[in-house]
């Protein structure tokens, strides 16, 4: 079976709430800068690649009275939170081991991308990966499945999609993937070995 991974919440820890933490004491000003930063429609055309990294920060310096450097400091600051979850790690090189073809399929901004991909080997045992910034597509645009489905001509019956997302886990399970939406990450694994039908190690 082909199994395709998200990244954020699937592979890497992703929590914008954390991450605003560090940057922003205040719970008003933390809740009006998610708002500002992760909850707008500039993030989404970061992670299409529509638009520019500055481009988004120079957009948000002018949506708000906010200190700019605490904007910048949550664009540029998303990287680095990306932190791979080590079961999930030694699982992927488990799965690999054991002759399952891997992939990729994430929303994900250039500069992020550029961070992970350099910073971390573990990538080489997937046979595919697609990012959106990439094709200028994101997930749970139909087209984005369509678009790793052909490229890697892989069989939808024969091939299970995870992702922490439930509107892009229902977009997938349109195309005819098999699914597991991530919750819990020790939970996830579990559902995972049964659905492939081998025992974890």
């Amino acid at each position: 079976m082909n199994i395709i991974f998200d990244i954020g919440n699937v592979i890497c820890e992703w929590d914008p709430g954390k991450l605003t933490n560090k940057v922003i004491t205040s719970p008003d000003q933390q809740k009006e800068m998610l708002d500002l930063v992760f909850r707008h429609s500039d993030w989404h055309e970061l992670d299409k690649g529509t638009i520019t990294l500055e481009t988004a920060i120079a957009n948000a310096v002018r949506r708000s009275s906010r200190d700019p450097g605490q904007i910048e400091a949550l664009y540029r600051g998303t990287p680095a939170s990306l932190v791979p979850k080590p079961e999930i790690i030694e699982t992927i090189h488990d799965l690999a081991s054991r002759g399952f073809p891997l992939y990729v399929l994430s929303n994900m901004q250039r500069h992020a991308w550029e961070y992970l991909s350099t910073r971390y080997s573990f990538w080489t045992v997937f046979k595919g990966i697609v990012v959106s910034c990439q094709i200028n597509l994101i997930k749970p645009d139909p087209e984005i499945f369509r678009y790793i489905i052909g490229r890697y001509a892989l069989a939808p019956a024969d091939t299970l999609f995870l992702d922490d997302m439930m509107e892009n886990i229902n977009a997938a399970s349109a195309f005819g993937l098999n699914t597991i939406h991530v919750v819990n990450t020790d939970d996830y694994i579990t559902r995972l070995y049964n659905v492939i039908g081998v025992e974890r190690h």
